[in-house]
């Protein structure tokens, strides 16, 4: 009986995740988004990190009354082209770099820091449903100050790209 509880015991130690067992999340992806402010929509996501006119990085969001393409063939040549958004047809904007690293954790630190990163086992509402969920979390510090936060939230899928959605 006692050899069963150790054994027991070690699994669950042993499988037990913490903040470096991060996934390593998809640079390419399409999902169906939920914007507070505007709604649910749609959105395909490509990243780069050195985007070139070859290899852009870029992000199509198609929102009720908006669409959107975020597209960097550099960071020198990047833009915005936003479509019925604002109440207007048609513009473009200038993009400032590249665009948004959806990753754990997206905080590079040319010091060659890393960003510490924890995890906690919780349960979220999507989309109306509640879904338990792995909850990795992070932040960003200049000077020793944490300027913003960030939170993960991601579930096991065995036909999904790296195994996470």
């Amino acid at each position: 009986m006692k050899l069963l509880i150790s054994a027991s015991i070690i699994s669950f130690v042993s499988s037990t995740k913490t903040g470096s067992d991060h996934p390593t999340l998809p640079t390419r992806w399409s999902a169906v988004t939920d914007e507070p402010s505007v709604g649910t929509g749609f959105e395909e996501y490509l990243f780069e990190d050195v985007p070139t006119p070859e290899s852009p990085s870029a992000m199509w969001s198609k929102y009720p009354g908006c669409q959107r393409l975020i597209y960097i063939a550099s960071n020198a040549d990047a833009h915005r082209y936003l479509l019925g958004c604002e109440a207007v047809d048609c513009c473009v904007e200038v993009q400032s770099g590249n665009q948004v690293e959806f990753q754990i954790p997206n905080v590079s630190y040319s010091s060659g820091k890393s960003a510490d990163v924890t995890y906690n086992r919780v349960n979220i509402t999507n989309f109306g449903d509640k879904v338990e969920v792995d909850e990795w979390s992070w932040d960003f510090e200049v000077g020793g100050k944490v300027v913003q936060s960030f939170k993960a939230s991601t579930v096991e899928c065995d036909e999904c790209v790296n195994g996470v959605r």
